[in-house]
């Protein structure tokens, strides 16, 4: 049965079990000690004593959960988050963060918002900044939802006049409530026509090689299931370097990539993301192996996240906790900003093959 929630009691279940197990650190029971974003999770600051090891507690971190658990009466994941060292629990009243429609700068999209000692701030990607972005998550971390706003908010943001998206989506789930943004070049949902689609986006991206230092309007591939997709170009016959090189010269012509994969497979995410992927917004997975091909990088802790929007945005060193928001109805917001660059007099619908006919 679950248990009314005390963060002083809590605070000093987790200081006996540091005593228990003979680890010189201890939680401060203070105000400016607790961080808590929202209803979404608390943070504890930890401070070590004399010979303490952070690897230690690490090490006891399934045990901390287990215990935290059985006190809450429901499943509590613990993860520890470095500079500042911190416990990192879920609220144990979670609510989503709702979508609430924020504005934000051309050709850059608002993921979800991230909480620390300075208080909520907005969590942004902006394309400028960032070539290429790799998304994951398994079953019920939130990556689908995620993906949605992060195209949602793009489109919002950027006039269809400066922006293409070009959609494989061939579980056909995710994707197409954003078919009939004027954005959209074409969504693919079959092997076929995400093999035709992908190497389009390769001879385009040859044609702005070509044309010298032109600028150009920004594409945005978007590939939900990067392992699925893997597996098509082989059976489609297309040879396996056309994606490695959209992402590795795709960046400097304006051409870029969202992969999201829900297991991310070092044979699949290893051979295309370790140099190409800058940017990891990394979900919940099911071990310390998969966060680490997930990451790019060991120790994040993304196997303690507790799903349904909790997220790692990793930018090399750089690792922070956001949480992803929630669009209670896409279908109905994806037609709202539809509705918004129509009422602009943006550009129509342009099928397939307007890039080829460009003139330049």
């Amino acid at each position: 049965m679950k248990k009314k929630f005390s963060i002083s009691d809590e605070i000093a279940l987790i200081n006996t079990f540091f005593k228990s197990h003979r680890l010189p650190a201890y939680v401060p029971n203070t105000d400016s000690n607790v961080v808590r974003a929202g209803k979404s999770f608390i943070s504890l600051g930890v401070k070590l004593g004399d010979g303490a090891r952070i690897s230690a507690i690490e090490a006891r971190l399934r045990e901390l959960s287990e215990v935290i658990s059985e006190s809450r009466g429901e499943a509590t994941p613990v993860r520890l988050r470095n500079l500042p060292l911190q416990l990192e629990i879920p609220h144990p009243e979670r609510q989503p963060i709702t979508w609430d429609n924020p504005e934000v700068q051309a050709h850059a999209a608002a993921l979800g918002k991230s909480f620390g000692y300075k208080g909520e701030q907005l969590e942004l990607l902006d394309f400028e900044a960032t070539p290429h972005v790799l998304i994951s998550g398994t079953t019920g971390s939130g990556k689908s939802t995620l993906l949605q706003v992060l195209l949602t908010s793009l489109c919002q943001s950027t006039p269809p006049s400066e922006l293409r998206l070009v959609l494989i989506d061939m579980k056909n789930e995710d994707l197409p409530p954003f078919a009939k943004l004027p954005h959209v070049q074409e969504v693919a949902t079959t092997g076929e026509s995400a093999a035709r689609l992908l190497t389009w986006v390769r001879d385009e991206k040859d044609r702005r090689v070509a044309s010298g230092g032109k600028k150009h309007q920004r594409i945005v591939l978007v590939i939900d299931e990067l392992a699925e997709l893997t597996s098509t170009l082989k059976e489609q016959n297309v040879k396996s370097n056309v994606f490695g090189s959209i992402l590795a010269i795709g960046r400097s012509k304006s051409i870029n990539v969202i992969a999201a994969t829900q297991k991310p497979l070092a044979s699949i995410v290893g051979s295309v993301a370790k140099s190409n992927f800058p940017l990891r917004l990394v979900g919940r997975v099911l071990s310390a192996d998969d966060a680490k091909v997930a990451a790019g990088q060991s120790s994040t802790g993304a196997e303690y996240l507790p799903g349904k929007g909790s997220f790692l945005y990793v930018d090399g060193s750089e690792v922070r906790r956001f949480q992803s928001y929630l669009i209670p109805d896409i279908q109905r917001q994806a037609e709202l900003v539809a509705d918004r660059w129509m009422e602009q007099a943006a550009l129509p619908w342009v099928p397939v093959g307007f890039f080829a006919n460009e003139e330049r």
